[in-house]
């Protein structure tokens, strides 16, 4: 890969999940923020890395699928929305 390579930026974010790193790349896929003061209040969502939180959850599948884990320890750790991915990734990673 170069920095011309095409994609090169997600297939970095991917690399961590191949690494065994996935768990915590993914929990940092995306910040919530609430904030408030005397006249507003509110929330804000950012998007942070190049993939999105249902692309973590499928590649964390398939990564369990790799590793022959149906049900892994480490995915009790993964954030609520991306477990929730990644739970119904499992069930159909194992079809492909």
């Amino acid at each position: 890969m170069t920095p011309n390579t095409p994609d090169h930026e997600p297939i970095t974010d991917l690399l961590t999940v191949f690494l065994g790193f996935g768990v915590f790349t993914s929990s940092a896929a995306r910040r919530f923020k609430q904030y408030q003061d005397e006249r507003h209040y509110g929330w804000s969502m950012h998007r942070l890395g190049y993939l999105p939180e249902e692309v973590y959850g499928y590649a964390l599948a398939k990564f369990a699928e790799a590793r022959g884990e149906e049900k892994p320890g480490w995915a009790k750790h993964l954030s609520t929305n991306v477990k929730a991915y990644f739970r119904r990734s499992q069930s159909s990673v194992g079809q492909e």
